[in-house]
């Protein structure tokens, strides 16, 4: 469903979003369900990256969120992959399979570097040295 918007789950450290959920051959309708958000596709690494972006799974990079050069919701939309930075962005999560906190934290203990040149991209080249001091920024679990 495209309302409520999915979200980011600090407790679990997942995606979630709401379903129209049914029962049976008859598809009796049965009250919304919340449930992770499906794996195995690019929408959700599009979801996750809009996600990291705003600072929600990663709350020190809230910091940057009013200085980003795009707003973080065009990752989500039909056309960002015209913005270079996008398609970096969740291409780099992609390739790496990072499609949660515990998976983005365990990339970050093996790669501290991991994603930092992509965000880069979505910051103005006058916060650089801010960013690369706090990265890699603490994951929220």
């Amino acid at each position: 469903l495209e309302e409520p918007e999915p979200w980011y789950c600090t407790e679990t450290g997942t995606i979630r979003a709401s379903f129209n959920a049914t029962y049976g051959p008859g598809s009796f309708p049965l009250p919304m369900v919340e449930l992770e958000y499906p794996s195995n596709q690019l929408d959700k690494y599009k979801q996750f990256s809009r996600f990291i972006l705003k600072g929600e799974v990663c709350s020190s990079l809230k910091q940057f969120t009013s200085s980003l050069l795009s707003n973080p919701i065009i990752m989500t939309k039909s056309w960002s992959n015209l913005q270079p930075r996008t398609e970096k962005l969740y291409r780099s999560l992609a390739a790496c399979k990072v499609d949660s906190g515990h998976a983005l934290k365990k990339k970050f203990d093996s790669d501290p570097k991991f994603l930092l040149e992509a965000y880069l991209d979505w910051v103005p080249e006058v916060l650089h040295e801010d960013v690369k001091k706090i990265w890699p920024p603490t994951v929220n679990l």
